[in-house]
Parts: structure tokens; C-alpha cells; sequence
């Protein structure tokens, strides 16, 4: 059976709910999500820096996953089930509210596995004042992809390596396509960045060129450079060292404007005028000269706030 959501041809010899986990191959119904992991903290943390900077978000995560990457860093949720009652899209908007957060957010898995349940929550969420945001694969079928797209407000979309690395995770050739797809419909409606994974002794330069010139990416999306850990399945394999991320940073700032490495302390700088816009100091911001969306300077946007957001400057603890 081909997947309506994804690129898998799963059939029953891979187990009643395939790779995923959630969709049951026998009845060709999906599975009611169950919660894997749920958090309070800073915007940053889901690789958005150019969002309402400092900003709290509620972040809910799932049970399953459509890629098989060796070197996933939380194998036990990717590849896992979970008992027990489902919560409701209202259930997370009311938890995001109790907490005093300015938004809700996707992430830890793959969440647009369930992208029905993750546009009713986005939607209830903008009701309530609360913005959206997402970390994804963006794996997934173009028409789903598109849907959540029409009530997500900002998302840092993973990349996880060159096609030969995709392969390894299980997706390679046309799921490649609807990536690049989903990237470049994601760059046109919402507020996107990428993340991309560095790999001791190389930055993929081909993928970052190939990224940025098949999806026509702006050079100031902003870009996070994800140093390689062992892990799960590539436990023997080394990890990047600090002279890896310099000169994948190097590299990629031929190409993007805002770089970002995993530095505990970095800065935004106007792409302009260079002035001064935020400070961060271990992943908390300590400094923030924005008016609004704004640069203070010159007026350049560092986030468009785009028409399924809440309007720029409302959020609560973004205005304290």
C-alpha cells in the first residue's frame, strides 16, 4: 500500500502500522496521536531565532516517524507506540494557556504524520491569540504539507544530509522531490529556517546549494548548523569537532546571511545595517533592540507577519 501521506509503499511484512507506526495497513485508517513529549520553553529551542525572539512556546510531541535515520537522536519516540487516551486539540491550546506561553509548537518527532490533528490545534491556537510553530522533516505528502502550511506561522525544517544520506533514512529519489517542494511552498507562506546537519570533515555544500537554488530559498532564511552526535544505529562513528562547524559556517555563509552554530552565545545583526538586533546567552535572550518586527535602525523586517499569524508585536511575554 502506497501512503496517502508520505512516500512509503509499506505492506504488511513491515508490521499492521508500517514504518510510521501510526497508520494501520489493514484498515487504512490513521491511529489517534498519542502524546511522546510535551515542554515549556524558549522559541529558540525549536530553531527559530527569527520569531518573536524570547518568546515561550508550549511544544507537544508525538509517537512515530516516517524515516528510519541511523543516527536519530530519540529512537525510543520515532520508533515507539503508546497507550492510553489521546488528548485533544483544545486539551494542548488550554495547557499552552495555563502555562502563560504566546504559542504552541510541533516537534520531537515527526509531527505532520497526524496533520489533520496539528491544523485543528494551529487553528484553535490562533483563536486564542497563540502564534504556531513547527520543527519538521517536511517528509510528507505536498497536499498535507500545504494544508498545516495555511495556519502555520514560523517552522525550522530539518535537513538531514546529502540524497546518499537520505537513502540511509529510508528516502531517497522521489521523496526527495516533494522535500524540495514543501521547502519552497513553506519559503513563500510562512516564516521558514533551516537546519542542516554537519558531519565530521564536511559541510554538504551540494545539498546547500542544491536546497537554496531547486527551492529558490531567500539568502536570509536563516540557517542552524547542527553538529553530528553519535547516536542510536552510528554509536562508532565520530563526532563533528569545532573545526568542522567553522568551516561549514564559512561555507555556508557564501550562500545565507544569517548563519547560526550552536555557539551557547550569538547574536542578530540586521542584514542591512548590522546593527544590533538580539542577544542570546545560552539559548535565552538577554538582549533585544526590535521594535515590533522591525529593526529599530532602519526599519528592515527580520519576520513578515504573515496572514495566519496573530499580529506582529501581540504576543505576551514578547512585549514584558
Amino acid at each position: 500500500m502506497e501512503c496517502r501521506r508520505c512516500f512509503r509503499r509499506c505492506s504488511l511484512k513491515e508490521g499492521k502500522f508500517g514504518y510510521c507506526r501510526v497508520m494501520d495497513l489493514e484498515t487504512h485508517e490513521l491511529g489517534q496521536p498519542r502524546i511522546s513529549s510535551m515542554s515549556v520553553g524558549p522559541i529558540e529551542a525549536k530553531g527559530i531565532y527569527h520569531f518573536f525572539p524570547g518568546s515561550k512556546v508550549l511544544t507537544v510531541g508525538f509517537y512515530g516517524c516516517n524515516l528510519r535515520c541511523p543516527f536519530c537522536i530519540n529512537p525510543e519516540v520515532s520508533h515507539g507506540f503508546a497507550s492510553g487516551p489521546p488528548m485533544m486539540e483544545i486539551d494542548l491550546v488550554k495547557k499552552a494557556k495555563d502555562e502563560g506561553c504566546d504559542g504552541l509548537a510541533f516537534s520531537f518527532s515527526e509531527p505532520l504524520l497526524f496533520a489533520e490533528f496539528v491544523w485543528l490545534a494551529f487553528h484553535e491556537a490562533h483563536k486564542e491569540g497563540l502564534f504556531t510553530a513547527l520543527r519538521t522533516s517536511a517528509m510528507v505528502s505536498p497536499h498535507y504539507f500545504e494544508n498545516v502550511m495555511s495556519a502555520t506561522d514560523a517552522l525550522c525544517i530539518d535537513i538531514k544530509g546529502s540524497p546518499r544520506v537520505y537513502e540511509f533514512c529510508g528516502a531517497g529519489g522521489a521523496a526527495l522531490d516533494d522535500l524540495y517542494a514543501n521547502i519552497k511552498r513553506a519559503g513563500k507562506s510562512s516564516n521558514l529556517e533551516v537546519s542542516f546537519i554537519i558531519r565530521p570533515g564536511e559541510l554538504d555544500g551540494d545539498m546547500l546549494r542544491i536546497v537554496k537554488e531547486t527551492t529558490g530559498l531567500s539568502n536570509r532564511t536563516p540557517v542552524h548548523l547542527v553538529s553530528f552526535l553519535p547516536s542510536f544505529k552510528c554509536n562508532d562513528e565520530p563526532a563533528a569537532t569545532k573545526a568542522d562547524m567553522r568551516r561549514a559556517k564559512e561555507r555556508a555563509s557564501f550562500r545565507f546571511l544569517h548563519v547560526y552554530d550552536e555557539s551557547t552565545s550569538y547574536e542578530t545583526r540586521c542584514c542591512f545595517c548590522k546593527a544590533l538586533l538580539v542577544e542570546r546567552e545560552e539559548g535565552v535572550v538577554t538582549y533585544n533592540s526590535l521594535k515590533g518586527n522591525l529593526c529599530r535602525c532602519c526599519g528592515t523586517e527580520l519576520w513578515n507577519p504573515c496572514v495566519t499569524t496573530i499580529p506582529a508585536g501581540t504576543a505576551s511575554s514578547y512585549l514584558r
